[in-house]
């Protein structure tokens, strides 16, 4: 294991650390802190026992041990695409489940995505109507895949946003358009099946 991150090999995360509770149990949350580290999204959600507590995941982020990151628990709230504004308000992208002891310096925080766009799309599959859950937008007709996320499904396959009748049901249907490769997995665009 390095003795370090190095800014080259990370990215920008901000991080919001629960300050107190109001009257009406609202959380209250600091100013977003900047942290620089690695974020590995997984796909599905994963579970280890660590010092007896069974802790649940499906992203892992380390970080060098320093002033921010030696606060981080299991009340911290993540962000890595954009700064928040309001760290009370703001749904987090990230919650911490657990992290581990800092071991040379690094400290490996294990979080759970609180995906506001998971969305169940339903798909032919083997000529069955199946279903899949991911992280979609309806508007943009838009689905975000991890890197190690397995799908096989081609243009060829039909999708819904609502469940359909049968196999045949082509009202709302739609079919892979373009799958576009980005940094953190790949972006399948859909269109309407004609």
């Amino acid at each position: 294991m390095p003795k370090s991150i190095s800014r080259k090999d990370s990215r920008i995360a901000y991080c919001a650390f629960r300050i107190c509770e109001t009257d009406k149990k609202m959380s209250m949350y600091s100013i977003a802190k900047t942290l620089h580290g690695q974020l590995v999204p997984l796909s599905g959600t994963r579970q280890i026992e660590y010092y007896g507590q069974t802790i649940q995941y499906n992203a892992v982020a380390m970080f060098n041990l320093n002033e921010v990151s030696k606060f981080i628990d299991v009340a911290t709230k993540f962000w890595f695409k954009e700064k928040p504004v309001d760290t009370t308000l703001t749904s987090a992208e990230y919650e911490v489940t657990g992290k581990t002891e800092p071991t040379d310096g690094i400290i490996k925080v294990f979080l759970m995505s609180s995906k506001p766009n998971n969305k169940t799309l339903y798909v032919t599959y083997q000529g069955k109507i199946g279903n899949i859950t991911l992280d979609y937008d309806a508007k943009q007709k838009k689905a975000h895949l991890p890197n190690d996320f397995y799908f096989p499904f081609t243009s060829a396959d039909t999708f819904w946003e609502r469940k359909p009748k049968s196999v045949l049901d082509m009202e709302n249907a739609m079919r892979i358009s373009i799958v576009a490769i980005t940094e953190n997995g790949k972006d399948v665009y859909f269109e309407k099946r004609q």
